[in-house]
């Protein structure tokens, strides 16, 4: 079964080179890269963190 981008109430799906090109991106009203990549940055250093002062990361994650 298939489903429309519609049926998701999500954005329009990037086909091809178009999911690569971050022009395509902001063009469509996303946020450069930068922006995601930043975030995921902080949350890595926020896990390594918990799990440095707690011996176990988020959720629980052995160190």
């Amino acid at each position: 079964m298939a489903f429309d981008d519609d049926d998701w109430g999500d954005e329009p799906s990037l086909t091809g080179l178009e999911q690569w090109d971050e022009g395509v991106w902001v063009e469509g009203g996303l946020a450069s890269i930068e922006r995601y990549l930043a975030r995921h940055a902080a949350f890595e250093l926020w896990c390594d963190e918990q799990t440095r002062r707690y011996g176990r990361g988020p959720g629980g994650a052995e160190a």
